[in-house]
């Protein structure tokens, strides 16, 4: 399956801060745990879905560019190179 740039962007970023965000959540929820503050009740299944989350998107993108560099051609290939060095952007492209 290949995705939009658009998709594609949207959910590399979501994935991208999900692992962040279930840390920060185990961590108020640990002080929670620790200072009495009464909602620790769901922290291992939130913190679980939040990862089963992210998991699942990356195995999604993962798909997304596989599909998208079996469709490229050689031409494709070369005008990327190009483009990513233009832009400096050589190290963030393999190809």
């Amino acid at each position: 399956m290949r995705l939009s740039d658009k998709v594609y962007d949207t959910l590399k970023l979501i994935q991208r801060w999900l692992p962040a965000v279930s840390a920060i959540y185990g961590l108020v929820i640990g002080l929670s745990d620790i200072w009495g503050w009464g909602f620790a009740n769901y922290a291992n299944e939130v913190s679980r879905t939040v990862d089963y989350i992210a998991t699942i998107l990356a195995g999604l993108l993962t798909s997304s560019t596989f599909a998208y560099k079996k469709s490229m051609n050689s031409d494709d290939i070369e005008a990327t190179k190009l483009l990513a060095e233009s832009k400096g952007d050589w190290n963030d492209i393999s190809v």
